[in-house]
């Protein structure tokens, strides 16, 4: 679980002698030094933990002109690295239909002393909401592959790295075609560093139409359910569309588009 670093910076303050410590080994040796009467000396060199947990360190026999002095111990104590932070947003939050809203991935590994390699993460988007075109895709990290086709649904990012108590930042601009509030979430975010978890935030697509003849039903069938809206004016000018809908706590909830689509959302005016 300790093996040699890299750098290994090796050194010692014995007279002569040579010391072999080969990063990534686990193997520290010093041969054919010496040290004065009356003095002592040093042999180092940087070690690191491969594995968690307490690691007992102990030497062969140390020998030389003046017998066996025997062995040394020491015990190092690895603990975890925290894996980087993981987060997202939407700006602007708040969009219309067929507008743009840039989607910003946040990867923060200040709070580490080690680079984080290996980053991968896949955000599967809601239903109704795509890539835009242009993707306008950007990547602040190390490296890896940034997929984000337009008018697709999934974006993924593999192979990146974000260095040692720095962050960075992945960006891809979508849109809706659809009214509604889409909660979005990642999936897990996983790097050399372990498992991030997800991230999550909401787009809020409006409604571009407003009420033609306001809870008045047209459908006789369904009358506490149909309603004209318009996106002219209250004299009747501008496209017009039937809608299926219903009002609670004073705001319409969209049921779905007659003819278009049946996909429940929010409709927000």
């Amino acid at each position: 679980g300790v093996v040699v670093a890299t750098p290994a910076s090796a050194s010692t303050t014995c007279s002569g002698g040579t010391i072999t410590a080969v990063p990534g080994s686990g193997v520290i040796s010093y041969s054919g030094g010496s040290v004065s009467a009356g003095a002592n000396c040093t042999v180092q060199a940087n070690v690191t933990g491969s594995s968690v947990g307490s690691h007992v360190n102990i030497t062969g026999d140390l020998t030389s002109s003046s017998g066996n002095s025997g062995t040394a111990q020491a015990t190092l104590l690895t603990v975890p690295l925290p894996s980087p932070s993981f987060s997202k947003a939407f700006a602007p939050e708040t969009i219309g239909e067929k507008e743009v809203s840039t989607l910003t991935f946040t990867i923060d590994n200040s709070v580490s002393s080690l680079d984080a390699t290996s980053l991968n993460f896949t955000d599967t988007l809601p239903m109704g909401v795509v890539v835009a075109i242009p993707a306008n895709t950007s990547n602040s990290c190390s490296g890896g592959t940034l997929t984000a086709v337009a008018e697709k649904g999934i974006i993924t990012y593999t192979g990146g790295t974000v260095g040692a108590s720095s962050s960075c930042i992945i960006s891809v601009d979508v849109t809706s075609s659809y009214a509604g509030i889409y909660l979005n979430t990642t999936g897990d975010l996983s790097s050399s560093a372990g498992n991030s978890g997800t991230a999550s935030d909401t787009l809020t697509v409006k409604f571009p139409w407003v009420l033609f003849v306001p809870r008045i039903p047209i459908c006789p069938d369904q009358p506490d359910f149909c309603y004209l809206v318009n996106d002219g004016d209250n004299e009747g000018g501008g496209n017009s569309a039937l809608l299926r809908y219903y009002f609670k706590d004073d705001e319409l909830v969209l049921l779905n588009r007659l003819g278009v689509d049946n996909v429940e959302a929010s409709a927000l005016f």
